[in-house]
């Protein structure tokens, strides 16, 4: 082969492996970006709409050994995937709450992107954390411990014409405190009560 077919050649052959690397390239960005974008989207059966839901809430920590656990965090990720089913079933909306009880809201969000995509996120200030006095001290009194689920029914009620304008029912259904209580109720599909009454806690959503 002569010098000038040699160079036709190789520029030929760099210009395929170019238009290849680019398609390949931008496949690659496609499917990154599609991703990215599903990742993004809300949880629809969590937006704030009329009617029933199934609150699941999840309390942990970064400095908890048993929170950290790998089968202590498969477990949590599965009853809250059984919980989320089960809404499903009865029609209701389905809500993951993730709370890291802290100090650090850098070390806590971590924390939680490990256990569960929440829809809802609450770290840092350790015991003043608002959502965990809420859900341990103040609306729904238990035991301040890690880990623990705790599973609401929630009930929303329009009283004017923005979603801002909604009362709120609420009750807890159950509560699992511990790596022990929360790995035997998943292993048990992770079943939740039907309710009879509701105790009534009216609030608006801020």
């Amino acid at each position: 082969m002569s010098p000038t077919a040699l160079r036709v050649a190789v520029i030929g052959a760099t210009g395929v492996l170019a238009i290849l690397g680019y398609r390949v390239g931008h496949d690659w960005q496609s499917r990154e970006y599609r991703k990215l974008s599903l990742a993004n989207q809300p949880n629809a059966d969590a937006l704030p709409r009329p009617g029933r839901q199934l609150v699941a809430v999840y309390i942990g920590s970064s400095r908890c050994n048993a929170s950290n656990q790998s089968d202590v965090l498969s477990a949590v990720s599965s009853a809250f995937e059984s919980v989320r089913k089960q809404s499903q079933q009865q029609q209701a909306g389905f809500v993951s709450i993730g709370i890291a009880r802290e100090q650090s809201a850098r070390a806590g969000l971590f924390h939680l992107s490990s256990v569960y995509r929440f829809d809802e996120l609450s770290a840092g200030q350790g015991q003043l954390n608002q959502a965990a006095y809420r859900f341990v001290s103040k609306d729904h009194p238990g035991i301040a411990a890690t880990p623990q689920i705790i599973v609401v029914e929630r009930r929303l009620a329009p009283m004017g014409n923005t979603v801002d304008e909604v009362e709120i029912d609420e009750r807890v259904l159950l509560r699992k405190v511990g790596a022990v209580e929360i790995s035997q109720w998943a292993r048990r599909g992770a079943p939740v009560p039907r309710s009879r009454t509701i105790h009534v806690s009216q609030r608006s959503f801020q």
